[in-house]
């Protein structure tokens, strides 16, 4: 039975985390650009209302993007020509920011903005002109249509592009189910499970043709963000197996087979010859691997072991400050639960 935490365990242990969390922060602050600067954003979104606000919310390195945790939030009124000006101070170099509305519809479980996009990744001296032409309000948001311009605004129009991305229905077959229908998740009866898509080789072209206009790293960052994106599912179906025991049905050898296929899946050494430093700033890519690391886990265990994830994530082939990052997005997670963790704490504060 696990032990439920008392008031008298969370003292060291939340000193530990902050410990922790002010090592990741020094760290990343050593790649901060000095001296501090600004992006500059200009919005003129023309279905405002004049009660609408806008705001950017902006986190201070990556593990804070991916957590949502710790950001910066910034708002602005339409000036008398209706235009939203931000001038928003950076420590780092790069980062994403996320771009949001007053809800307009309101409902019970949604009280906070809605997004105009998905987070953006931005670079320092980014200086974007933003036109919003078209946007319906959704529960979730992050389907606006935008042009931009100025100061870095390629790689701007490229995400937006990509993200309203279709496949042209007599090149490619559907995508929006990669895996045959009525998959329950067992990954030895679908080999595929793990290849890229037609519909992200058609975007990855698209990617290419404009690569000349992006920085090298923001062309990188973004080829992971296409990659490694909505592979949550697949994870999910082989979280299933576990849960309703269909997994422990089968024979000890072919549950070894299935947890090896799962271990060496998405060319697991190579990345597809994507650099660390860009795996490093990237959100999908680093959702993704959090969601292989915890699947992996569950097959291992039988369900959500911050033991085995942790030994997990210390053996990945990857960079030490990507084993830092998801470490200390592991350990801060509620999914911990009662877990007794200190142990992993101090054994971190070493990584």
């Amino acid at each position: 039975m696990k032990k439920v935490l008392l008031n008298s365990d969370l003292k060291p242990i939340l000193c530990s985390l902050v410990v922790l969390l002010f090592n990741f922060s020094v760290k990343a602050s050593k790649k901060a650009a000095s001296p501090p600067a600004k992006i500059h954003l200009n919005i003129e979104y023309k279905q405002a209302l004049k009660t609408d606000t806008l705001y950017v919310a902006i986190a201070e390195d990556i593990l804070f993007s991916l957590t949502g945790d710790r950001r910066k939030q910034f708002t602005a009124v339409p000036d008398k020509r209706g235009i939203y000006h931000f001038q928003i101070p950076v420590a780092a170099t790069s980062g994403y920011f996320i771009l949001s509305k007053t809800r307009a519809i309101k409902r019970t479980n949604f009280t906070d903005p809605v997004r105009l996009v998905e987070p953006q990744y931005w670079e320092l001296g980014d200086s974007i002109n933003v036109q919003i032409t078209r946007f319906k309000e959704t529960t979730l948001g992050g389907d606006a249509y935008c042009a931009f311009s100025g100061r870095g605004s390629e790689k701007y129009n490229l995400v937006n592009e990509i993200s309203h991305f279709e496949l042209p229905s007599n090149k490619f077959k559907d995508s929006s189910e990669p895996w045959p229908k009525n998959w329950y998740g067992n990954i030895l009866e679908f080999d595929e499970f793990d290849s890229i898509s037609s519909y992200k080789t058609a975007v990855l072209e698209l990617l290419e043709s404009r690569k000349k206009h992006l920085t090298a790293l923001s062309y990188q960052v973004i080829k992971a963000n296409v990659i490694y994106s909505n592979q949550g599912g697949v994870f999910a179906l082989i979280r299933q197996l576990v849960y309703d025991g269909r997994f422990n049905k089968l024979d000890q050898k072919t549950r070894q087979a299935f947890i090896q296929r799962l271990v060496h899946s998405y060319q697991y050494q190579e990345n597809y010859g994507i650099p660390d430093s860009a795996l490093a700033l990237s959100i999908d890519f680093l959702t993704f691997v959090s969601g292989k690391i915890v699947t992996e886990a569950y097959l291992n265990t039988g369900g959500y072991d911050l033991d085995e994830i942790y030994r997990i994530n210390k053996k990945y082939p990857l960079s030490k400050d990507i084993k830092e990052t998801l470490i200390t997005k592991f350990l801060w997670s509620p999914m911990r639960g009662s877990q007794q963790i200190y142990h992993l704490y101090t054994d971190a504060k070493s990584f």
